[in-house]
């Protein structure tokens, strides 16, 4: 049975993915308006190059590099003779990858796209990259125009897919493609965005998906658009009760030498969208000590893409709240939006401290998501741990945040929700995946004991207290580093299965047997895990793997032979 327009989810309207008027005729009048248009005609590279750079004033949502080359080079390796896309848009992705696929001795590239207006802007790009005869454009829903392609028997099996269109749709046209029997194995399905937060369907039950595309290679990406963005913060705006009770924001706005566009505005979320529990979780840290913040002076002025980069990693510029010991969990505050009273809302934190970052002249480092337009960033806070109905935001080294640099300090500030775990997997999914702990049940001081010691990590108690970091430089020590544990409360805690973890990865597992009396501090040699002396991470897990306690120190700290305290 055909699939009708009513069977499927809903579309979206015509220009819906339009990230400012008009930007993409300007496009198309930038690229014909070239004065050498006719040593670019014929040339893809020479068209992307074009593209890329118009990209620098106005966001156009292209691929990127590092996914770029994923799929290039899936194309070099197997050599399809067919490549289908689902989401045309201007048609860079059609020109990078179609060149390729012909490149390797391919038949055709077939890229489905529903706006009529983008489809007849990319087949001029693609005509004048000299791949019209290629790649060929279809105009339609997509489902339509793959039930057309199978029934008129076109395509028969799917070699490589590319789905980069309406989120939600794609485990729709996954189960289409299933149902017609055209993805055999041997299939491949590279699906960008699949962390998307308005793509629920297809994360929602990964069994559904891996059931779908059976025993086919399966090739997920990255959450889009993480960065940092370095700027001068100039003014803000904010949402009271009064004015937006439901999703209010404070408004950022800041300029950067680089921005032709005027200012750029950092869109803040005062107040969670859980209607459970709409509290903020604040953590202010007032001497940002941080082993990475002259590689952020470094930068220059703008937006600085960390997603799909070496800098999303552990030893990266990319924040994450668990696992990169920001602040010491224990010292954050619940708080909520806009109440009567000083000193008791996340309002009363952020007014004066914005004030101070304007009039003091400070440099600002804003992490989050770069906004469509291409001038504001959002998702400055926390972004994994979230409950189920927002599990497709979680992910690792993705984390907003606020930096401030004002010459002789910095400071750190960051932004959770009550209702996210303390603990996540390495998808930055809750665990355990049932009955986590979250903000609420650690920070919360009204939950009784009982309760408290139930859902607590019991061994929280210990922390770390000291490092002895010693040279690793030119003329490195024999001598293992050490590291120094302290059990504050008043009993015994059993250490079997912990370990220390280096910012590298590397894990010393304490001895076996060992037992931290009450009140006591012990000394530990790390043989396993040697901690740099050019700054870095040290954390404390227990021997579920969940982190018990973590510190950073920076290189000015670790003088050979000088003890680090925290």
């Amino acid at each position: 049975m055909p699939l009708t327009e009513t069977d499927s989810l809903p579309h979206p309207r015509v220009g819906e993915r339009s990230h400012e008027a008009g930007q993409e005729t300007k496009l198309l009048h930038f690229i014909y308006g070239q004065p050498d248009l006719d040593e670019i005609r014929g040339r893809p590279q020479k068209v992307l190059d074009l593209m890329n750079k118009f990209e620098e004033e106005y966001y156009m949502r292209t691929v990127g590099a590092p996914k770029e080359k994923i799929v290039t080079d899936l194309i070099d390796e197997i050599k399809h003779k067919t490549m289908i896309e689902l989401g045309c848009y201007m048609g860079y992705s059609a020109i990078l990858f179609g060149d390729a696929v012909r490149r390797n001795g391919g038949e055709r590239y077939l890229c489905l796209e529903l706006n009529p207006e983008w489809a007849a802007i990319a087949n001029m790009l693609i005509e004048l990259a000299g791949l019209r005869d290629f790649v060929r454009v279809i105009v339609g829903r997509s489902d339509v125009s793959l039930d057309r392609l199978y029934r008129s028997g076109e395509v028969s099996k799917i070699e490589l897919m590319f789905l980069d269109h309406y989120k939600p749709a794609y485990l729709t046209d996954l189960k289409l493609c299933e149902h017609h029997g055209v993805i055999v194995p041997g299939s491949v399905l590279a699906a960008d965005n699949v962390l998307y937060p308005r793509n629920p369907p297809v994360l929602e039950d990964a069994t559904e998906v891996t059931r779908c595309v059976g025993e086919h290679s399966t090739l997920t990406m990255p959450v889009e658009n993480y960065g940092v963005w370095k700027a001068k913060p100039v003014r803000f705006t904010y949402e009271t009760d009064a004015d937006d009770h439901v999703s209010p924001h404070l408004s950022l706005f800041f300029t950067t030498s680089d921005n032709p566009r005027g200012e750029g505005r950092a869109a803040i979320n005062i107040k969670s969208g859980d209607k459970s529990d709409s509290r903020l979780v604040f953590w202010l840290v007032k001497k940002f000590e941080n082993f990475q913040n002259e590689q952020l002076r470094e930068l220059k002025p703008g937006f600085h893409r960390l997603e799909g980069t070496m800098e999303q990693a552990p030893n990266g510029l990319a924040l994450d709240y668990i696992r990169g010991n920001l602040f010491h969990r224990e010292t954050g505050r619940l708080l909520p939006h806009d109440i009567p009273g000083p000193d008791n809302d996340i309002l009363d934190e952020l007014i004066p401290l914005l004030d101070g970052a304007v009039d003091n002249d400070s440099v600002i480092y804003i992490y989050g998501s770069h906004f469509n337009n291409g001038n504001g960033i959002h998702n400055i806070h926390m972004n994994q741990g979230s409950p189920r109905q927002w599990k497709n935001d979680n992910g690792i080294y993705q984390d907003g945040g606020i930096l401030l640099d004002f010459g002789d300090h910095w400071m750190g500030v960051f932004i959770g929700f009550a209702s996210q775990a303390v603990h996540t997997d390495d998808e930055g999914q809750p665990t355990p995946p049932h009955g986590y702990l979250t903000w609420n049940e650690l920070l919360n001081p009204e939950i009784p004991g009982e309760q408290r010691k139930r859902r607590d990590v019991h061994d929280r108690t210990v922390t770390i207290s000291e490092a002895l970091i010693r040279h690793h430089g030119a003329e490195p020590t024999t001598k293992p580093d050490m590291i120094t544990l302290t059990n504050r409360a008043d009993a015994p805690v059993v250490l079997n299965g912990w370990s220390i973890r280096n910012h590298k990865g590397d894990n010393e597992y304490l001895p076996d047997g060992t037992v931290l009396r009450r009140r006591r501090r012990q000394s530990f040699q790390l043989h396993n895990c040697a901690l740099s002396d050019e700054g870095g991470t040290i954390t404390l897990l227990n021997e579920q793997g969940l982190k018990v306690d973590g510190v950073r120190y920076t290189a000015t700290q670790t003088s050979p032979g000088h003890v680090v305290s925290f």
